[in-house]
């Protein structure tokens, strides 16, 4: 029986701006985003989304997988490439499985700027419990560790479980542990989906 439903967050709970954090960057400095993806893979993969580096040494890494310095306005891309604000009718989903009886999480990868802006910005995510990001306990997605960190938080079976997420490897990787995991497509999707696996 399925007690809990847990959500991505960007390109889940909240919509990503075209790009992202990639593509504002990449438009700061002239360049496309295929370009700058190595640069920017390597220096998030050397510990920024699980908190083992701070915002300092993530730009520096990536200056120098560059070689060139970064603008100095180079923080607003926290700003224009996240996806601060939630999709409404995903949070009423939310809210509708809660009023079922249904526990609601979060599950996401994210780094320090962004999550800062996020619990500043917007309250919501207080609804949802656990809510559970990369950075704050230094575990990542696909990782099968923060999973089982979910369940152990949530206290529950990883077959009472529904996970939903935007990036097919994270979603293969819950059902790996025995979750039932949702590619997330569409808001139209995702209701015909819940509407299966909750019968």
């Amino acid at each position: 029986m399925i007690k809990a439903v847990v959500f991505d967050y960007g390109g889940v709970l909240a919509e990503l701006p075209s790009g992202g954090w990639i593509g504002c960057l990449a438009k700061m400095l002239g360049m496309s985003e295929d370009e700058l993806s190595p640069h920017w893979n390597k220096a998030v993969t050397a510990g920024f989304s699980t908190g083992k580096l701070d915002e300092t040494a993530f730009w520096q890494i990536l200056e120098d997988s560059l070689g060139k310095q970064l603008p100095d306005n180079k923080q607003q891309i926290w700003i224009e490439g996240s996806a601060l604000e939630p999709v409404p009718e995903m949070l009423e989903i939310a809210k509708r499985l809660r009023q079922s009886g249904l526990q609601t999480a979060i599950l996401s990868n994210t780094v320090e700027p962004f999550s800062r802006l996020l619990h500043k910005i917007n309250v919501f995510v207080d609804d949802f419990s656990p809510a559970i990001f990369s950075h704050e306990v230094g575990l990542a997605k696909p990782d099968k560790a923060i999973y089982q960190l979910m369940l152990d938080r949530i206290n529950l079976r990883a077959e009472e479980c529904v996970f939903i997420d935007d990036l097919p490897h994270n979603v293969a990787a819950a059902r790996e542990l025995g979750m039932t995991g949702l590619d997330f497509e569409s808001i139209g999707k995702l209701k015909a989906d819940l509407k299966k696996v909750l019968l």
